[in-house]
């Protein structure tokens, strides 16, 4: 029987990570007044947590390999947890260390919490899956409503409480088992199953194009307002919920074919539809590919390196993330190629995911 209190604790990760994401969007435009920032910092402010889940989702995904899930897990929430205090500082220099360092906590917690996922919850594994990346869109809509009335405050104050989903993390992670597959199969390791690299490009195209929206679209660009923000992630939720009921009926290799097909259709018609239509679609196919890809990433690698195979398509797509926030205010007159290009990569991608990804559905993983 599935522990809810397991459920949550997995999920929290996620949920973490698009806490972190808008509650600095929410207020970047306040960050940028206080400090004097040019568009340049920004750049550098808003990529340094995806540089820091880079590396975190390197480092952790070995290391959850050789010291365990569950201790990865809690090493994971203890940095997000300091990371979150150095905002307290009004120095650009400490801001931009702890925002590294929550990004450092970011790239261990959602591999991490994905590998425990595969390896606790058996053949309900692909539903929960599904279910951890809706509570992403859940912490992008919290984060939405947190952050109207506490920026009266003052932005350290809004970063600040970004500290606490990772706290109450730690404190569910008190009865949380160590994974019997990794303590059985520790000690054999074997090589990452290349047939894996269509999901990584996928996640390094496309979270270019989520991050890039993400972080600028609420107060950067001023396009869009705090309630259509709202519906931006409740699209997220959706195409997580629509991977739930699918995956298991469908299959992997479907479902991961039509997200990122769906997602490549969004980001070429960019130009030629509304751009509210375009954030939903986009974010409810983006849905649809984070929940499948990490699905199909635990049942393609075997226990002994599952962490880093779930560390490994993180880093691909914090390392878009990183490129994606990086570059993006200072190409705003060229949108429109941007977006082109990301779209005609992705459908080239998303044919040969259809032809070279194996079919993992019903998979007793190992």
């Amino acid at each position: 029987m599935i522990k809810k209190t397991f459920v949550v604790a997995l999920s929290l990760g996620n949920f973490s990570d698009g806490y972190d994401l808008l509650i600095v969007s929410g207020v970047l435009g306040q960050i940028a007044k206080v400090l004097s920032l040019s568009n340049l910092q920004i750049g550098v402010l808003v990529s340094s947590a995806f540089v820091g889940s880079v590396i975190g989702a390197l480092v952790m995904g070995v290391l959850s390999d050789y010291v365990g899930r569950r201790l990865s897990f809690i090493i994971s929430g203890v940095l997000f947890v300091l990371g979150s205090m150095l905002s307290i500082w009004s120095s650009y220099a400490l801001l931009l260390i702890g925002r590294i360092i929550v990004g450092f906590a970011i790239g261990g917690e959602i591999p991490t919490s994905a590998t425990l996922i595969a390896e606790l919850m058996g053949s309900n594994r692909a539903k929960i899956m599904s279910l951890s990346f809706t509570s992403w869109a859940m912490g992008g809509i919290t984060a939405l409503l947190v952050s109207i009335p506490l920026s009266a405050l003052g932005y350290r104050s809004v970063l600040l409480t970004g500290a606490f989903p990772s706290i109450f993390l730690l404190i569910l992670n008190r009865s949380m088992p160590e994974s019997p597959l990794w303590l059985r199969k520790q000690r054999s390791f074997k090589r990452i199953n290349w047939r894996v690299l269509p999901l990584i490009l996928q996640q390094f195209l496309l979270t270019m194009a989520l991050a890039s929206l993400a972080a600028y679209v609420p107060s950067y660009l001023h396009i869009t307002t705090e309630s259509s923000g709202v519906v931006l992630w409740a699209s997220f939720g959706t195409g997580s919920l629509l991977a739930l009921l699918t995956l298991d009926k469908l299959g992997r290799k479907p479902v991961t074919c039509l997200g990122c097909g769906s997602a490549a259709l969004a980001l070429v018609a960019y130009h030629v539809i509304p751009f509210t239509l375009f954030l939903v679609w986009l974010w409810l196919s983006g849905g649809l590919v984070f929940s499948s890809t990490f699905t199909a990433l635990a049942e393609l690698t075997e226990t002994s390196i599952r962490g880093r195979g779930h560390g490994l398509g993180f880093f691909s797509g914090r390392l878009g993330g990183a490129l994606g926030t990086f570059v993006f205010p200072l190409m705003l007159y060229h949108v429109d190629a941007f977006f082109s290009t990301l779209g005609v990569l992705l459908g080239i991608i998303s044919t040969v995911t259809s032809v070279y990804l194996m079919e993992t559905r019903g998979t007793q993983i190992r």
